[in-house]
Formats: C-alpha cells, sequence, structure tokens
C-alpha cells in the first residue's frame, strides 16, 4: 500500500468478503485461504472524505503490542 502511494495510486484493504467466491474467481487451492484483499486504483480528483461518519477515535481502534479490552 505504501509502494501504491508513493506511485499515486489509492488502495483500499478488504476483509469482508465470500471466500469461497474468491478462491473461485482467482483460481485458488484448497490449501490456500485468502484474508483480506487490497484494491488499487487511481483515487477521483474531487475525492472528499466522508466527514458524517462515525468513527472510533484511533486510540480506541489502533493497538500496540496487546489488545486492550
Amino acid at each position: 500500500m505504501l509502494e501504491a502511494a508513493s506511485l499515486d495510486l489509492g488502495t483500499v484493504w478488504i476483509s469482508y468478503f465470500d471466500t469461497d467466491k474468491a478462491k473461485q474467481l482467482l483460481q485458488l487451492p484448497d490449501e490456500v485461504v485468502p484474508v483480506c484483499m487490497i484494491y488499487v486504483g487511481y483515487p477521483a480528483e474531487d475525492f472528499k472524505p466522508n466527514s458524517k461518519s462515525k468513527r472510533y477515535p484511533v486510540e480506541k481502534t489502533v493497538f500496540y503490542n496487546k489488545y486492550k479490552f
């Protein structure tokens, strides 16, 4: 993702998808299980992040060295 950004490409990390469909589409062998996908493309020039979304603060979603309950 960092390399893509250095090439002025945008990326999106996808971790929620139909595993069976992904395996079929990508023709993956049975022993390979996809856990994420990264979409890569050129971002829209007029892109503006959604400021109305309700996001958790980073302190509640990023953990260093151990998970906090």
